[in-house]
């Protein structure tokens, strides 16, 4: 009886992560904007640091061509992602994919904690972690 409610619960939690996988979207697009922040809050400051959070924008990029057609196939995979996800809510990267001038998909990345949140049109299609299969082209691209 415990064997088969395991294997229930593994079984239920591929097709959960599977599900949200195809919501990411992989069609056509103009480009990919790759944007680096410096973020603190109060887990993530120095002791007797008085402000709340800080975010600033330190560089930007614009990717077009191969690399944005190699990027998007690698992020439709799944194993780029894990569902576990660590507790702090530090960000420093957000790739944004655009066609015809609008905002189609938005992901948070963070490099610390290995966390990615991904939004599509403004609704949250996926949130865990990535793996070390994509780890290395973000690292790549943000340097």
């Amino acid at each position: 009886m415990k064997k088969s409610i395991v294997i229930f619960m593994l079984f239920a939690d591929i097709c959960l992560v599977n599900g949200q996988i195809k919501k990411i979207y992989c069609g056509t697009l103009d480009s990919i904007v790759i944007k680096t922040y410096s973020f603190h809050d109060k887990e993530t400051s120095a002791i007797n640091d008085t402000t709340d959070q800080s975010i600033k924008l330190i560089g930007s990029k614009k990717i077009i061509s191969k690399e944005m057609e190699f990027l998007k196939i690698k992020f439709k995979k799944k194993k780029s992602y894990k569902k576990q996800r660590a507790l702090l809510s530090y960000f420093n990267i957000k790739i944004f994919y655009y066609h015809k001038n609008q905002i189609i998909q938005e992901m948070v990345l963070s490099t610390l904690t290995k966390n990615i949140t991904i939004f599509r049109n403004e609704i949250r299609v996926f949130k865990g972690q990535y793996t070390p299969y994509i780890e290395d082209d973000i690292t790549k691209l943000i340097n």
